[in-house]
C-alpha cells in the first residue's frame, strides 16, 4: 500500500474502534422514532456512544484486571477511556447532518438518509482499510468492505423492524 508508516499506524489503531462505534451508532439511529427534535437526536447519539465507550473501557479493564490479577488504579481509568474515544469518531456524521437540519438547511428526513448513507460508506471504507492493512488482497478487502456495510445495513433493518413489529403484529 502507498501509505506512510505513520498513517498506517494511525489507521491500524483506529479502524476497529471506528467500525465498532459506527455499527453501534447505526443501531441507535435505527431505534429512534422520527420525527424528533434535532437536538434530541444529537444528544441521544452523543450520550449513547459515550455510554458504549465507558462500557467498553469497563469491560476491557475488568478482563485485564482478572487476567493480570490486579486492580487498575482510578488514575489510569480516565486514560483508558480516552484510548477508546475513536469509537465515537463516527458520531460526527449525524451531529453534522442533524445540525444542518436544526439550522433548516436540510429536512430531518434528508438528515436521516444522508447519515445512514455516509455511515455505511464509512463502514465499507474502514472494512476495506482494515483488511488491506492486515495483509488481505484487494479482492478480499472489497469483500470485507461489502460485508461491513451489509452488517451496518442489517443492524438498521433489524432495529427498524423491531421498532414497528409490535404495531403491525396481529393481536
Amino acid at each position: 500500500m502507498l501509505l506512510s508508516q505513520q498513517t498506517t499506524d494511525f489507521l491500524t489503531r483506529v479502524s476497529g474502534k471506528l467500525l465498532y462505534g459506527t455499527i453501534i451508532l447505526l443501531a441507535v439511529l435505527g431505534s429512534l422514532s422520527y420525527p424528533l427534535r434535532n437536538q434530541t437526536v444529537v444528544i441521544t447519539v452523543l450520550v449513547s456512544l459515550f455510554g458504549v465507550v465507558l462500557a467498553k473501557t469497563y469491560s476491557d479493564t475488568v478482563y485485564d484486571d482478572m487476567k493480570l490479577k490486579r486492580v487498575t488504579p482510578w488514575s489510569e481509568l480516565a486514560q483508558l477511556t480516552l484510548k477508546q474515544s475513536w469509537a465515537m469518531g463516527s458520531c460526527v456524521v449525524p451531529v453534522f447532518f442533524f445540525g444542518l437540519a436544526l439550522l433548516g438547511v436540510i429536512t430531518q428526513a434528508r438528515a436521516v438518509l444522508l447519515t445512514e448513507v455516509v455511515l455505511l460508506i464509512l463502514l465499507a471504507f474502514f472494512g476495506f482499510i482494515s483488511r488491506r492493512l492486515s495483509g488481505g488482497s484487494v479482492l478480499q478487502s472489497i469483500a470485507i468492505a461489502a460485508v461491513a456495510a451489509a452488517m451496518g445495513r442489517l443492524v438498521v433493518a433489524v432495529e427498524v423492524w423491531a421498532k414497528y413489529l409490535p404495531k403491525i403484529a396481529p393481536s
